[in-house]
């Protein structure tokens, strides 16, 4: 299974898996009260009064049982994305593999 991803048009990368595994693409948004963050977070530089949007494209690897993610770029307001599921086939290598 592969994903196509695309931003504003653009074309980001093509994430997959060979065999076994997982793939995930995740936009998600925060907003905390700053009343009841720790001074630690209040003081993370990522903290905003507007709250915070973050896009991941991610997965894990079954074979090797890694976790993989692939850079993406920030995102905001207005911003299209698209995620275009693909058959199998070729993909980016993975940006980053752990675990």
């Amino acid at each position: 299974m592969r994903f196509q991803v695309l931003v504003n048009g653009s074309q980001v990368c093509t994430v997959g898996q060979s065999d076994f595994g997982v793939l995930s693409a995740i936009i998600s948004w925060v907003k905390l009260d700053p009343a009841k963050l720790s001074p630690e977070r209040r003081a993370d530089p990522k903290a905003s009064p507007k709250g915070q949007l973050e896009f991941s494209v991610g997965g894990i690897d079954s074979i090797d049982d890694r976790h993989t993610s692939w850079k993406v770029p920030a995102v905001g307001v207005g911003d299209e994305i698209i995620i275009r599921v693909l058959a199998p086939g070729e993909f980016d290598a993975p940006t980053v593999k752990f675990g």
